[in-house]
């Protein structure tokens, strides 16, 4: 079947340049996602009506057009298509030609193949607009040589869609288990039961105590939990608690895990866990804790609060930030990363202002899939560091407290990460992302201090000591003063 999907995409890939040779537009969008976001080699971006109205006016003329495709990654309903455009056109009048590397978003819904997104990765002789960019805009546009780079595409199944929680119990029976213990936290504990009634025989129960932190007694409880109701595998219903809580499990019994998230934290995309013990939280890295199977049920994060939807927006977001001046970043993760971005905070201010808004959840729930995919591929640096530090040590929101960091550790990192600032510039349309990202966030009405979340000044001096212990990979040095600084602006929620 995967076969078959790559085959129909490459053709649709086809079918969409021939229409935009041949001047139909109306064959171009009937291939199209109504909510297709497409960005220029400057970082201008084009909704489907806005690009068809320039391409039918003549902005946009062209004479060729190749494509030469690299690599089609199918995830769920899901394809990404990497690979390059390189075309002779007109733009305006003036001949321009291109010579970028491309990312493709196709999407499936009601088994048809939709075309979603577009994103260059820029080359100087990228696509003018209307708008002609600045020098510094062209200056941004400009990229090295793509050196050598290793990208694992971790081995899992996601399933992306509204009511797609109705195929659970067909994702169960499909890995061969035959009793799940559903995970939740208390609040999400009503769910959870929905859920299990929903496996009938399938299910092995309930345990709906999944805490913040994951504390290490918490993941003794639920192990034994596990082992008295002879479970064979675990469905993670809720954020990242309940996700880590199946981690922890199957740290110790290795069984699979079927996340359905409902909040756009990012952990079922990560073998990543965390434990915390003794007032410190320690994570690492094990393929056997990685969701075997992720089910992304936009309709299931319809009841999520604002304020929590806000949060574990900032928290998705930071993975993506963070992946994009990995050590081990690629330029597949760099195009997923910009784009969850982008998706992210186009969607945040629709759902403040309309909870019930089905395609901004539908938005939202894409860039968190994009944002968690890179955090499992890549490693994570200063902001992740920090917040683990102050969850686990000070019981700080998890997702509260990456919305705090998030601006002050970007800010701290972006005079040493050149590769990471023009994707997020192009990515939240900001001179400033740092800055971007603070006031969106206060303007959306998230915490703006870490003292209002409860950390207080004498707290700092530790918070430094454990975040400089261990050395970790970072755009820049990490030192006592200069986190001891960063710590203390977001205490007092400082102007950047």
């Amino acid at each position: 079947m995967a076969d078959q999907d790559i085959a129909r995409i490459l053709e649709l890939e086809d079918e969409r340049f021939d229409a935009v040779l041949a001047k139909d537009f109306d064959a171009f969008a009937r291939l199209c996602h109504p909510r297709l976001s497409y960005t220029h080699s400057n970082g201008l971006r084009d909704t489907l009506e806005s690009y068809v109205e320039q391409c039918r006016a003549g902005v946009y003329d062209y004479q060729r057009i190749d494509h030469p495709v690299e690599e089609v990654i199918l995830v769920g309903d899901t394809a990404l298509v990497v690979g390059r455009m390189e075309a002779d056109l007109q733009v305006n009048g003036r001949s321009t030609r291109l010579d970028n590397g491309s990312l493709a978003v196709w999407t499936r819904e009601g088994g048809t193949w939709k075309f979603l997104a577009y994103q260059p990765s820029p080359r100087p002789s990228g696509i003018q607009s209307s708008r002609q960019p600045t020098d510094k805009e062209n200056e941004e546009s400009m990229v090295k040589k793509v050196n050598e780079f290793r990208y694992e595409a971790l081995p899992m199944r996601v399933t992306f869609g509204a009511g797609t929680l109705a195929s659970l119990p067909e994702e169960v029976r499909s890995l061969g288990l035959k009793r799940v213990l559903v995970l939740a936290t208390p609040f999400q504990k009503d769910l959870a039961e929905q859920v299990s009634e929903q496996l009938g025989e399938l299910s092995a129960g309930v345990h709906a105590e999944a805490e913040m932190h994951v504390p290490i007694e918490s993941a003794h409880k639920a192990r034994e939990r596990a082992e008295s109701a002879q479970a064979d595998g675990y469905v993670a219903v809720g954020g990242g608690s309940s996700t880590g809580l199946g981690k922890a499990i199957a740290l110790e019994f290795g069984m699979p895990i079927i996340a359905v998230p409902t909040t756009y934290a990012g952990s079922e995309m990560t073998p990543v866990w965390g434990l915390t013990a003794n007032g410190e939280k320690k994570t690492g890295r094990d393929p056997k804790v990685l969701p075997t199977s992720v089910i992304y049920d936009p309709e299931l994060t319809l009841t999520l609060p604002v304020g929590m939807s806000v949060t574990s927006g900032f928290n998705a977001i930071a993975h993506a930030v963070e992946g994009l001046y990995a050590p081990d970043g690629s330029p597949i993760i760099s195009l997923m990363a910009e784009e969850g971005v982008r998706a992210l905070v186009r969607a945040l201010p629709s759902i403040v202002e309309n909870p019930a808004d089905k395609d901004a959840r539908s938005d939202a729930l894409y860039g968190a899939w994009l944002c968690g995919a890179t955090l499992g591929a890549t490693t994570m640096s200063l902001h992740h560091k920090l917040c683990h530090t102050l969850g686990g040590t000070f019981n700080l929101p998890h997702a509260e407290t990456h919305t705090v960091v998030l601006p002050y550790a970007l800010a701290y990192n972006q005079d040493h990460a050149p590769q990471a600032m023009p994707a997020l510039r192009r990515a939240t349309g900001a001179e400033n992302p740092a800055a971007y990202l603070r006031e969106l966030s206060l303007k959306l009405g998230a915490p703006g201090s870490l003292r209002q979340l409860g950390l207080e000044e004498a707290d700092i001096e530790k918070a430094v000591a454990i975040a400089t212990k261990n050395p970790y990979s970072n755009p820049r040095e990490v030192t006592e003063k200069g986190i001891r600084d960063l710590l203390t602006k977001a205490l007092n929620g400082a102007d950047l």
